[in-house]
This record gives structure tokens, C-alpha cells and sequence, in this order.
């Protein structure tokens, strides 16, 4: 199959870590070792807005509201950025994590919870409406880096370089461990809540 490209773009300098899309496609956020993340319209490709001057180290993940207006970014300096898409301006910075931040995800359908994982081997919660910078709740039960989370109601997923995917019930305080034997790098959950 011979796919040709829409468009191509310089948008950051070095390599670009993370991107994330909202929930109808429209738009694309993009996030590199250069400490921005770059706003586009997926459809022309045009740059609507760069996002700079808050991370000291690269970008390594974006999660996006389901609302659209805010965004929030991790990176390697270990701390959370919530931004207003609408101003360009941090409206939280969430510091907790001693180690770099590696993903980050909103619970849906309602982003009233932000989910963050790092190489400390920890998944933070913080309120991502109210006042409150420090962690809601930490799940301290990895061995080794967190890689990737996902949040969906009252279920957190996480994936880990120790070979496990744990899902936290935070509801019911429950964890259920799944080893998978080998470093875990992504997570993915379905429409019917099963991970792959």
C-alpha cells in the first residue's frame, strides 16, 4: 500500500514524544524534547499555537479534556502542567513526583481527575478542577517505572517495566494485578473496559 502524506510540518526541534488528538479528531497536540507542545487543526495541518517557558526538560506525554479547553503535559523535569488551550497560560502546576513523569491521562467522561505515572513508581490523582496541587491519592504498588495510564470512571490502569498491568478500583479500593512477564509499555482500554 503506497500512503502519501497530507502535509508535513517542522514543529519542534528534535524528536517529537507524544501526541494526542481530541475526542472528534479535529485537533492534534504534539510534544517534543524541545519543552513545547504545538497545537494543529488535523484537517490543513496549520500551527494554531505553540505552547512554551513552563517545562525544563522534554515533553513526554499530553492528555487532553474532553471539554478541550485545557490540556495538561509531563515531562522530565517531574512535574504536571494543566493548561488553558483557549490563553496559552498554566492554570496548575503539580508538583510531587521525584523522578521524570512518563504518562498522563483524564479520567473521562467527566476530567475532574488527573492520572500521572513516573519512573518514581507511582500513579498520583490530583484534582484537576479545585485549588488543591498536591496528589489526591498515590498507588504505590510497582516495582519499577510506570509507562502508561489510563483513567475511565473509577478505574485506573497502569503499565509498568516490572511486567505488570495493574487496574486500580478506586471506588472499591481494589487492585487487581495481571503479569504480563515482560516490560509493559502501553496501555489501551476498550469500549468495554478490558485493557490490551
Amino acid at each position: 500500500i503506497n500512503v502519501e502524506p497530507l502535509y508535513e510540518q517542522q514543529l519542534h526541534q528534535g524528536p517529537i514524544n507524544a501526541l494526542a488528538c481530541n475526542e472528534d479528531g479535529e485537533y492534534l497536540l504534539t510534544s517534543g524534547a524541545d519543552r513545547q507542545v504545538c497545537l494543529l487543526k488535523v484537517e490543513t495541518g496549520k500551527l494554531l499555537r505553540k505552547y512554551s517557558g513552563a517545562h525544563g526538560y522534554a515533553v513526554l506525554d499530553l492528555a487532553i479534556a474532553q471539554d478541550n479547553a485545557s490540556f495538561a503535559s509531563v515531562g522530565g523535569d517531574r512535574t504536571v502542567f494543566l493548561w488553558d488551550v483557549a490563553s496559552g497560560s498554566v492554570e496548575k502546576r503539580l508538583v510531587g513526583h521525584f523522578q521524570k513523569v512518563n504518562a498522563v491521562a483524564f479520567n473521562s467522561p467527566s476530567a475532574n481527575i488527573l492520572v500521572t505515572g513516573s519512573d518514581d513508581r507511582t500513579v498520583r490523582m490530583w484534582d484537576a478542577r479545585g485549588k488543591n496541587i498536591n496528589p489526591i491519592q498515590v498507588l504505590d504498588d510497582a516495582r519499577d517505572s510506570i509507562t502508561s495510564v489510563v483513567a475511565q470512571d473509577h478505574l485506573i490502569v497502569a503499565a509498568s517495566v516490572d511486567g505488570y498491568v495493574r487496574t486500580f478500583d478506586v471506588r472499591q479500593g481494589r487492585l487487581i494485578s495481571d503479569c504480563v512477564g515482560y516490560p509493559v509499555t502501553s496501555v489501551v482500554l476498550n469500549e468495554n473496559k478490558s485493557c490490551f
